[in-house]
């Protein structure tokens, strides 16, 4: 069986409505739904199926639990985005905000269609060039083997939180770059896609 990873930018111009009448990232935020609806496509396959969803993404201090989304800390209001919030509460579980990044995954796993839970684990990324961590760095709660190496689990991972997650456990999941661009202010955006095999325990 496989895991599936889909890297996003994190940036909360890529829902709609975030800058206002303009349109930005319009080639980002399509490549972005097109790379999670292709994704979760397989959804109910006993062999290749996509049975659960992790969102990994930046934050401050290493957590993990079911959060809802909340752009209001970047100044947002759900009333002007495009991509409607998905229902939370007590219904689903889903209890406390998450960071900007990881919300900005949950709005584009709702727009890309999916209805199910989202397991949402943020990390605290070290430098670019900065070597593994060393072991017991990470809460067990939030490595990468506990939270993602699961078969039929779709990750999507958040600016390059989840390969810093996956690198602290010695594990490299680069994948393919399925676009590349430039957005506001000079930054470049990716979004990547990646599969590959995972032994059930």
């Amino acid at each position: 069986m496989t895991v599936r990873l889909v890297e996003i930018p994190g940036t909360a111009l890529l829902v709609p409505g975030a800058a206002g009448r303009a349109d930005v990232l319009p080639e980002a935020r399509r490549a972005v739904l097109d790379a999670l609806a292709l994704a979760l496509a397989p959804a109910g396959s006993s062999e290749n199926g996509t049975d659960r969803v992790v969102v990994v993404a930046p934050g401050p201090r290493p957590r993990r639990g079911a959060l809802r989304p909340d752009l209001a800390q970047a100044g947002l209001e759900p009333s002007r985005l495009g991509w409607a919030v998905p229902p939370s509460g007590a219904d689903d579980g889903a209890g406390d905000p998450a960071g900007v990044a990881a919300s900005v995954a949950l709005l584009a796993l709702a727009a890309a269609g999916w209805r199910g839970p989202v397991d949402v684990v943020e990390v605290v990324r070290g430098r670019p060039d900065e070597a593994a961590v060393p072991a017991g760095a990470v809460p067990p709660e939030t490595s990468w083997s506990t939270t993602c190496a699961v078969p039929g689990t779709l990750v999507v991972g958040v600016d390059d939180a989840a390969r810093h997650l996956a690198a602290q456990a010695g594990v490299d999941v680069r994948g393919e770059v399925l676009f590349s661009g430039p957005g506001p202010g000079g930054a470049d955006y990716e979004v990547a896609s990646a599969s590959f095999p995972v032994v059930a325990a």
